[in-house]
């Protein structure tokens, strides 16, 4: 679970977005964006699988990319005053970033 779960949950409760932090291995830098968050899987390491996060990032494209991203590669999530509706997590284009353990 990240340092910041907390922002992450208050942030789903109250429909607002999130600023994120986050580094992507394959461009070797780090990116920020205001999002959506989407949700939260602890992963079952017994059977492979990976904690992660998701985010709706509707500056990426106007769809929106859904990124999901390992705990380890979270820099920063806090809360925005800016909130969503839930209409904007209908259409989306995923994007998994770097989730090689």
């Amino acid at each position: 679970m990240h340092q910041n779960h907390d922002s992450f949950v208050e942030a789903v409760n109250n429909k607002r977005k999130v600023f994120l932090i986050f580094f992507c291995k394959k461009a070797n830098r780090h990116f920020a964006s205001e999002c959506i968050p989407v949700d939260y899987n602890h992963g079952d390491k017994t059977k492979g699988e990976f904690e992660f996060y998701r985010f709706l990032d509707d500056m990426i494209s106007p769809k929106g990319k859904l990124l999901t991203l390992s705990t380890d590669k979270i820099v920063k999530i806090e809360s925005t005053t800016a909130s969503f509706d839930s209409k904007d997590l209908a259409i989306w284009e995923e994007t998994v970033i770097d989730n090689q353990l």
